[in-house]
């Protein structure tokens, strides 16, 4: 998800640095809720679980949270939206062989176990368990948004004009966005932050330019036009002054470019509103002060779902603050 290599890349060039949580102190933060959800489900864990011990983590340190909801994915993604579905649909015709295993043969143990990895290599979450999430986030009194398309472009309109002070999502591309702030679980369950003006100043690119390395590193907005590998790629965007030229340097089809500037534009998106990004029933939502916290709902998903959580932070919320 997000940029081909850049995690991985930024980690050699760039490494993360440990948040310093205090700077967002009496602020707002927005969170990338799917990828949590899709991590919840790797892990075989609860999402409500997971969910709640986000949300009382973040109120934790005087931070607000803000959940944000993914809508229709553009057009430009069809081709990467095509493939997990494939990838899902391979996966479901293995576990339905297995589950008839399950049925007739005597390795009962074994079957379940390969049907658990299946389940963990690609997992879905369904519009009953977005509903539940919802209803948690609603019953503590989190501001909860729906955008009209992805959540990734919102997060960055937000963020260049200072509605959030961070992102909190495991999508590399929110960098390229221009995301100032970019907070996510590394590979052993730490909080890490990417700061994009350290990245830009150590790695001697401008946003245009590291824009323009990243598509040709590959996004999900390049389909299946060939990726440059990361080394290539970076002395092609040092060496010239444009994604064109960069890219007639490495000897590609031309017939590809348009893709490429499609997907800087999408990166850009510099001729975005927040009316384009919100529904109008959206856009009262948001507007709206914070909904209050519901003690009776909360107690009953609570007893469901986390009856050993710590709730300190969870009822009533620490931080409420209406948008303006």
């Amino acid at each position: 998800m997000g940029v081909r290599g850049l995690r991985q890349w930024l980690q050699i060039r760039a490494p993360p640095t440990p948040p310093d949580w205090k700077q967002f102190e009496g602020t707002k933060v927005g969170i990338d809720i799917l990828p949590f959800l899709y991590n919840a489900k790797k892990q075989n864990k609860c999402i409500i679980t997971a969910v709640a011990s986000l949300i009382e983590f973040i109120r934790s340190k005087a931070i607000e949270p803000i959940v944000f909801f993914d809508g229709k994915p553009p057009s430009e993604k069809k081709e990467v939206v095509k493939e997990r579905a494939e990838g899902r649909l391979t996966i479901q015709k293995e576990m339905d062989v297995l589950t008839k295993d399950l049925v007739d043969g005597p390795d009962r143990l074994l079957v379940e176990h390969e049907i658990e990895k299946l389940q963990t290599r690609n997992p879905t979450v369904s519009y009953g368990e977005r509903s539940i999430v919802k209803q948690f986030l609603y019953t503590v009194g989190v501001r909860q948004v729906n955008a009209s398309g992805e959540s990734d472009p919102l997060l960055a309109y937000l963020s260049a004009t200072k509605g959030i002070s961070a992102v909190l999502s495991s999508d590399m591309d929110m960098i390229a966005r221009g995301i100032e702030h970019l907070i996510m679980p590394n590979e052993d369950g730490m909080w890490v932050e990417y700061t994009l003006s350290k990245i830009l100043s150590t790695i001697v690119l401008s946003i245009q330019q590291f824009r323009n390395l990243c598509v040709l590193m590959g996004t999900d907005y390049t389909g299946r036009v060939r990726t440059i590998p990361v080394r290539t790629a970076y002395q092609a965007i040092l060496s010239t002054t444009s994604l064109e030229e960069a890219w007639h340097g490495l000897r590609q089809r031309d017939t590809d470019l348009p893709a490429l500037q499609q997907a800087v534009r999408m990166l850009e998106g510099s001729d975005l509103t927040l009316e384009r990004l919100l529904s109008e029933k959206e856009m009262t939502r948001w507007l709206a002060p914070i909904s209050p916290a519901e003690p009776t709902e909360f107690r009953t998903i609570q007893a469901t779902y986390f009856p050993s959580l710590h709730t300190e932070f969870l009822m009533p919320p620490t931080v409420v603050t209406a948008t303006p």
